[in-house]
């Protein structure tokens, strides 16, 4: 009766977490691989803008400290390197292989490298 019901219950939410467990990766990678073409897109048309504020802020704003002005440059390099190898990695892969990077990264890379 009941006994027999709980283990098939158990045994049923078992195959289901199992499945799950191998169906989310396949979930993030298609949802990875739909966001990318946007994704580069942003960042692409992003770093000129950036960089334009940034010639324009040492051109024009003398009073910004030259240290602050420094350690932005060199995050946006970090980034610019960063961004480059990883484009080039993500090349070599097939849609199906883990991605070199997720959107989540390169936002999160571009906070850093707006905000800190």
């Amino acid at each position: 009766g009941d006994e027999a019901m709980s283990a098939k219950k158990e045994k049923y939410e078992e195959k289901v977490t199992a499945l799950e467990n191998e169906m989310n990766p396949i979930y993030e990678r298609s949802s990875e691989l739909q966001s990318r073409p946007k994704l580069i897109e942003t960042v692409t048309s992003t770093i000129p803008k950036i960089e334009k504020m940034k010639a324009k802020i040492e051109k024009s704003m003398d009073w910004v400290p030259k240290e602050d002005l420094e350690k932005a440059n060199k995050k946006l390099e970090d980034f610019k390197d960063w961004w480059k190898k990883k484009q080039a990695s993500q090349a070599d892969l097939k849609d199906y292989d883990v991605p070199a990077y997720t959107k989540a990264q390169v936002g999160f890379l571009f906070l850093f490298v707006f905000y800190f």
